[in-house]
């Protein structure tokens, strides 16, 4: 890269730094920060991605993209956690001075356990999407999230109420600002008792009861 271009700078928007949540379930409890930027180099090989934790920790690059890139999300992160970002381009001899240094916190995130109770079977659903209930199950919600539990009896059986965090039998509407448990509780549906046809006799003869209209 040449000396004028050594001098470009890559400027990280800190105003476009994006913070969100993934819907995601407990097995992968992750966080993610995503950032934009300008390119002003033009003519790199690529740029480099570096992070630390906190503005005091040390650097280091976590991703090389491509020529022309201009935003990068950020998976690898914890929960309620700060890190900080900095972006430099490069060819195949040197390196662009660094952006400036911009930086971001992830979501807390809270846990929500359902567990089905019950002889009966069905499903548990939320909205916002994270929870698909079989046997049981959980998922994790940005803290302050309003989230609502549906549940839906299978075939042959009937849902008889929420139980833990939740009561009634209407839909389970929480508010995500400490972990929670629910249990949504599934009766088996009782069957009508089958009719029974008996052959009754007179004068030695066996008779059926009339069949209904």
């Amino acid at each position: 890269m040449s000396s004028s271009h050594t001098r470009r700078r890559c400027v990280v928007l800190v105003s476009l730094l994006l913070l969100t949540m993934l819907p995601v379930r407990i097995e992968a409890l992750a966080a993610q920060l995503s950032l934009t930027w300008m390119d002003t180099a033009g003519d790199e090989v690529g740029l480099a991605v570096e992070r630390s934790t906190g503005a005091m920790e040390t650097f280091e690059e976590i991703s090389a993209t491509g020529p022309g890139i201009t935003a990068y999300t950020d998976t690898g992160v914890a929960d309620g956690t700060t890190y900080c970002y900095r972006v430099r381009a490069f060819d195949t001899s040197a390196y662009s001075s660094y952006s400036n240094v911009a930086c971001g916190t992830t979501v807390q995130a809270v846990g929500l356990a359902v567990a089905k109770t019950g002889s009966g079977a069905g499903t548990v659903i939320s909205a916002p999407s994270g929870l698909i209930c079989g046997t049981s199950c959980a998922g994790t919600f940005p803290r302050g999230t309003t989230v609502t539990l549906m549940a839906t009896a299978a075939p042959g059986s009937i849902f008889t109420g929420w139980s833990g965090a939740c009561s009634g039998t209407a839909s389970c509407t929480l508010t995500m600002n400490a972990a929670g448990e629910v249990a949504a509780n599934f009766a088996a549906a009782r069957r009508a008792p089958a009719r029974e046809d008996r052959a009754h006799t007179r004068d030695g003869h066996a008779m059926l009861p009339p069949t209904p209209p």
